[in-house]
């Protein structure tokens, strides 16, 4: 389009031209040195035309011959950046086809010429570790680290997620603690350090992690309550390993308050208070927390616990008989809060109401009261109607 609008011009402008010289052709005198030349100014203005084109064509095609050897390399370099694309896009499809030692060999090999050299490396790293090539895998990865502009977060990430797959617990957690200095708000981050720290049933670690776990909203909020009910479970069961009761108490108290409406948290805890003998705390605990949460598995915990004050604690569970009257659980844990207190009539009572509501394990016990009654027979019927029960 652009030479045939430049032919049209030339053919208007001749015409013209070829007009004016026939109405009016002109005169042209030029003297040198005794020399003189006479011609129309038709010829002249035709021959000035037609030298500067010579003269542009002559330049244009100097220039173009010595720009050969840039436009050649301009080439050549295209043609590699080309075939690099071309190993990258290869490369990353071979890792999804499962293709590891291709796929490394592909995103190696014209690694120099690539516009993205660091996911080159990255890819590369990922197909040697499922390799088993864990050198070659480290030197991708360092490789990956050397490129001016690389995150070192994405390199960092990669490189602890792949050595969490490989149980290289130690150097992830190297890799992870670095990460989370250099970027600590980071979710990826923060996610991996847990999944890290559970791994290494690092507790202690992970509940000093909780508050920035929070802060940044890396996990929602059942997942956040479920990571927290883990984690406490396990540091109340470590530090009960220790027998240090003040610690333990210590770690109690510090507890978010939505832990201690968990009801799983609070039964662990009541039953490790048992097992160190802190019975009055437990019934503490249990009674303050079925106050304001009514549970079946607190409240048959509570029949279980022997305080030092039994009729007290008799005097408490009967109060809520006035809003849960017809609670089975209720009922077999004043049976067992009287069996505690030696009460056996009342015991005897409770237990039966709890038996006809169906609750199974109010036989055994009445079984046990009846021996202590001194009525064997009626001790083995109750026996009897456990085991039926069972079946």
């Amino acid at each position: 389009m652009k030479w045939l609008i430049i032919l049209v011009i030339a053919l208007i402008a001749s015409v013209l031209l070829a007009l004016l010289a026939t109405q009016e052709p002109g005169y042209v005198l030029i003297t040198y040195q005794g020399w003189k030349l006479e011609t129309s100014l038709t010829l002249v203005v035709v021959a000035l035309v037609v030298g500067l084109a010579l003269f542009y064509y002559t330049i244009r095609s100097l220039v173009g011959v010595v720009a050969v050897p840039g436009r050649l390399g301009a080439w050549r370099h295209n043609k590699r950046e080309v075939r690099a694309e071309t190993a990258l896009n290869s490369g990353i499809m071979l890792l999804f086809e499962g293709d590891w030692k291709r796929a490394e060999k592909q995103l190696i090999k014209h690694v120099k010429q690539s516009h993205l050299p660091q996911l080159n490396y990255l890819g590369a790293a990922r197909a040697a570790q499922e390799l088993g090539a864990f050198e070659r895998r480290d030197e991708h990865l360092n490789q990956a680290a050397k490129i001016a502009g690389t995150s070192s977060v994405v390199v960092g990430l990669t490189q602890a997620r792949l050595q969490l797959e490989h149980q290289q617990y130690e150097q992830a957690l190297a890799s992870l603690e670095t990460l989370y200095h250099t970027a600590p708000k980071h979710p990826p981050v923060l996610r991996l350090l847990v999944q890290l720290y559970r791994q290494l049933q690092d507790w202690q670690r992970l509940e000093d992690l909780l508050p920035a776990l929070e802060r940044h909203q890396v996990f929602n909020h059942d997942e956040r309550q479920q990571l927290q009910h883990d984690c406490y479970s396990q540091l109340l069961t470590q530090y009960a390993e220790q027998h240090d009761y003040n610690t333990l108490q210590q770690l109690w108290r510090r507890l978010p308050k939505s832990m201690h409406r968990d009801v799983g948290v609070v039964q662990h805890y009541v039953e490790i208070l048992i097992k160190l003998g802190q019975q009055d705390d437990a019934e503490q605990l249990l009674r303050s927390t079925l106050q304001k949460q009514w549970h079946s598995d607190l409240l048959a915990l509570y029949g279980r616990v022997k305080a030092s004050k039994g009729q007290a604690q008799l005097t408490h569970a009967e109060q809520w008989l006035s809003s849960h009257r017809n609670d089975p659980q209720l009922l077999l844990a004043l049976g067992r809060i009287c069996i505690s207190n030696q009460l056996w009539g009342k015991a005897k009572e409770y237990l039966q109401q709890a038996a006809d509501s169906g609750q199974q394990e109010a036989f055994s016990l009445l079984a046990e009261v009846s021996d202590r009654l001194g009525d064997k027979a009626l001790a083995e019927e109750y026996c009897r109607k456990g085991v039926k029960l069972l079946n």
